[in-house]
C-alpha cells in the first residue's frame, strides 16, 4: 500500500512538471535568434509540436524522446541560420565591394550622382533581408552606368586627342577612334583587335593600383612584342587595350589565339612583399566597318556585356 501511495505520488510530481518542460521548449524557439523568415517559420511549428504533451504516456521515454527531438531540431535550425547570416554577410561585403571600387575607378562623378550614391549605401547598410540588398545592387549598377557615360562624354569633349594613357603610355579613347575611322575607310581589310585584361580590377582592390597599373604596362609590352604594332595600339578603358591588324578576320584571328593563348606571368616585387601574378585578357577580332561609329558601339557592347 505504502509503495502505491508513494508511486502516485512519484507520478503526481512528474505529471506537475510537464508545464514547466513545455514551457522550456516553447521559451528556446521563441528566443532563438531568427534568419530566413520562412526556415524560422518552419522552426518555431515544429518546436510548438514537440511542446504538446497531450500525447505524454509513458512519462520519462517519451520526455526524452521529445528532448532529443527538440535537440536535433535546435542544431539543425542553428545551422541553417548559421549558412543564412553567412549568405547575408557576402551579399552584403559583395555589395559594398562594388561600390567601393567602382568609386575608385570613377574619375568624374555630377554632384547629384553622388547624392545618389550616398543614398544607396545608405539604403545597403539598412537592407533587411537578400532580396532588397539585391535590389539596391541592381539601383547602383544603374547608377554606375550613367557616371560612366557622363564621364565618357566628358572625356570626349575635353581631352587632348594628341594625348597618352598616363599608365601605359599608349594613345588614349581619343586617337583610337582617330584609328579605327581612318582603318574603316581603308580599301585594305583591317582587324580591330580588342584585348581586355582578366583579373584588373581584383589585383587593384588586392595589392593597390601600383601593382595593377605595372600590370596592365606589362601586357601592353607583351603585346607589342608580339605583334610589332608599334602606333596601332591604344588604351581604350580601364583594362581594355585596341589594336589595329592588317588582313582578314580569318588571317588576324589565329595569330591572336596563338599569341593570347600562352600563359603570361608578371614577376614583380612590392614594398612588403614578391608577386607572381597571372596576365591574361579575353580578347574579339572584329573587321572594319563602313560607318566607325557602328564600330565603336560594337567594341563598348562587348567590353561592357
Amino acid at each position: 500500500m505504502a509503495t502505491k501511495q508513494l508511486n502516485a505520488s512519484v507520478k503526481s510530481g512528474q505529471e506537475s512538471l510537464l508545464p514547466v518542460f513545455a514551457i522550456l521548449l516553447q521559451g528556446i524557439a521563441a528566443n532563438t535568434t531568427k534568419g530566413d523568415p520562412e526556415q524560422y517559420r518552419q522552426f518555431r511549428a515544429k518546436m510548438s509540436k514537440v511542446a504538446d504533451l497531450d500525447d505524454v504516456r509513458d512519462y520519462l521515454p517519451d520526455l526524452t524522446m521529445k528532448a532529443e527531438t527538440a535537440i536535433n531540431l535546435f542544431q539543425h535550425y542553428s545551422a541553417r541560420a548559421n549558412a543564412y547570416f553567412q549568405s547575408q554577410i557576402s551579399e552584403r561585403s559583395a555589395a559594398i565591394d562594388l561600390l567601393v571600387g567602382t568609386l575608385c575607378d570613377l574619375a568624374v562623378a555630377q554632384p547629384e550622382h553622388t547624392s545618389q550614391l550616398k543614398e544607396i549605401a545608405e539604403q545597403m547598410r539598412a537592407a533587411a533581408d537578400t532580396a532588397a540588398l539585391q535590389q539596391r545592387k541592381a539601383d547602383l549598377a544603374k547608377c554606375i552606368a550613367e557616371i560612366r557615360q557622363a564621364a565618357e562624354v566628358g572625356s570626349h569633349n575635353h581631352s587632348d586627342p594628341a594625348a597618352c594613357d598616363p599608365v601605359t603610355g599608349l594613345g588614349g579613347r581619343l586617337a583610337a577612334e582617330a584609328a579605327l575611322t581612318e582603318a574603316c575607310a581603308l580599301q585594305t581589310p583591317t582587324c580591330a583587335v580588342v584585348l581586355m585584361m582578366d583579373r584588373l580590377k581584383l589585383y587593384n582592390q588586392r595589392y593597390g593600383r601600383d601593382v595593377g597599373d605595372m600590370a596592365l604596362r606589362f601586357l601592353a609590352e607583351s603585346v607589342k612584342r608580339s605583334f610589332e604594332c608599334e602606333g596601332a595600339l591604344f588604351r581604350w578603358s580601364g583594362p581594355v587595350l585596341l589594336m589595329l591588324q592588317p588582313g582578314p578576320v580569318d588571317k588576324v584571328q589565329p595569330d591572336v589565339r596563338r599569341v593570347m593563348e600562352s600563359r603570361l606571368q608578371y614577376d614583380c616585387e612590392t614594398g612588403s612583399r614578391h608577386l607572381l601574378l597571372l596576365i591574361d585578357a579575353s580578347w574579339w577580332v572584329l573587321p572594319t566597318m563602313v560607318d566607325p561609329r557602328l564600330l565603336v558601339n560594337k567594341i563598348d557592347g562587348l567590353v561592357s556585356g
